[in-house]
């Protein structure tokens, strides 16, 4: 499938708006942009703490994956300084095994996600917000990638979990260059969720939880051609994952989109 022929299939789906009036009142501030909204109706609730309605609140979004299966992973905005501990809250509420990153956290010294993780495994690998604290256990680092694994405890309780964080280096500007890193991510990213849903089995089911600032849409829809199950031969189905995806969240797709998913289907058909 050629970008004219995407092109023409992103046309048909239908835009899907979130007004600035459907956030709760008093969470305007836990948006990091004010047209980047999710969507009521799929958002993720967060328990309430006491008696006050915002804590329930986070942008983020369950979305759709292959074969219609509901609830396939949570779409989320990079974390503020004042989401941070939402964010945390989230991963445990959610009972989220796998976290993939695709930001850095400044570019071109605007912040782009807070740093929300310890800076080392060695010298700095502590991290408290709120009631959880995070502990870097381990980095493996690639070529484009790291790959983290996390020990979230919740100090409440205190009990604890292992998470496992993904984190692409996406650049500021454009698409990555290295397509084949890309798809060493995607693989990487399909094996740690077979892991992550074994090690649930015997627990009560987890979303894993995807994000990245204006790439999340893009690496989404991306990720999904490499699930397609329509049958169609090609490994190509840019409507239905877009679709689900424009229909939960309201980032849009971009002609960068296109260039990635033209890539994947290259390899894909190789």
């Amino acid at each position: 499938m050629d970008i004219e022929s995407m092109s023409a299939e992103f046309a048909e789906i239908p835009s899907v708006t979130v007004r600035p009036d459907e956030v709760p009142p008093g969470c305007e501030d836990k948006n990091r942009y004010s047209n980047v909204l999710p969507l009521p109706e799929t958002r993720v609730p967060l328990k309430r703490i006491g008696n006050d309605p915002t804590t329930e609140y986070i942008n983020a979004n369950y979305v759709t994956g292959p074969g219609n299966i509901r609830n396939y992973y949570i779409a989320c905005q990079a974390p503020l300084a004042n989401t941070v501990m939402d964010f945390w809250r989230m991963i445990w509420e959610q009972n989220s095994r796998l976290i993939v990153m695709l930001t850095e956290y400044m570019e071109n010294g605007v912040e782009k996600c807070y740093e929300y993780l310890p800076p080392s495994e060695i010298s700095d690998n502590k991290r408290t917000f709120g009631d959880f604290q995070i502990i870097l256990k381990k980095r493996e680092q690639r070529d484009k990638y790291a790959i983290s694994s996390i020990q979230l405890i919740n100090m409440t309780t205190r009990t604890w979990r292992e998470v496992t964080h993904l984190w692409y280096f996406w650049p500021a500007k454009g698409v990555p260059d290295d397509y084949d890193s890309v798809i060493d991510f995607l693989s990487e990213m399909r094996s740690y969720m077979k892991i992550s849903q074994t090690a649930k089995e015997y627990d009560e089911d987890g979303v894993e939880v995807i994000y990245g600032d204006q790439n999340r849409s893009s690496f989404n829809n991306l990720s999904k051609l490499r699930s397609d199950e329509t049958g169609s031969g090609n490994g190509v189905n840019v409507y239905s994952p877009a679709k689900a995806e424009e229909m939960m969240r309201r980032g849009h797709a971009t002609n960068g989109t296109l260039g990635r998913m033209k890539a994947a289907s290259e390899v894909e058909g190789d």
